[in-house]
């Protein structure tokens, strides 16, 4: 049991480290929630955003053009 609250908190972490207010590498055009400035998606407000390549994105995040965001 310890060891599976200790696995679900250390993926919750995970996420949130994986994801941060900062601008992301733009390929292709920015999500939903940030704007382009030269070659980077650019977050706005508390909008946070990763690229995911097209890939699933983690519950309660949103696929906006090949990218997670919440």
């Amino acid at each position: 049991m310890k060891i599976t609250i200790f696995a679900l908190f250390a993926l919750c972490i995970g996420q949130v480290a994986m994801a941060q207010s900062v601008p992301v590498f733009r390929q292709g055009q920015c999500p939903t929630g940030t704007y382009t400035s030269g070659s980077s998606c650019v977050p706005t407000g508390n909008t946070q955003v990763y690229y995911s390549g097209g890939g699933s994105c983690p519950l309660g995040w949103t696929r906006s053009k090949n990218y997670c965001v919440q």
